[in-house]
């Protein structure tokens, strides 16, 4: 059994559990902005980044998620940027600066 975590344009992250061929639900959260897209896991501190391409406010919104061991996520931060996406060397900075944090 594997645990999948996705982002949908109505603004919900949903934890999946593939289980026998089959993709459950098994948990959701509002985070990440307006419309979340692009997911990036940490595998090593068991984090999972997010980026808003909203544009909303001016700008998007990058989120540090903690992954708990049942694969349910929890916000731990959030940083702005400017532009419609958050680019991969900014995501890099957030995790250099401690956005991140240790399960």
């Amino acid at each position: 059994m594997g645990r999948h975590a996705v982002s949908h344009y109505n603004g919900n992250l949903y934890t999946l559990s593939l289980n026998g061929g089959k993709l459950p639900i098994t948990s959701q959260l509002k985070a990440c902005g307006g419309m979340p897209s692009w997911l990036e896991l940490d595998s090593d501190f068991k984090n999972v980044y997010c980026t808003d391409e909203s544009g909303a406010q001016g700008g998007a919104t990058l989120t540090a998620l903690s992954v708990a061991d049942n694969g349910a996520l929890k916000v731990s931060g959030t940083a702005r940027s400017l532009g419609g996406e958050v680019p991969r060397r900014r995501l890099r900075r957030c995790q250099r600066q401690g956005l991140h944090r240790r399960g």
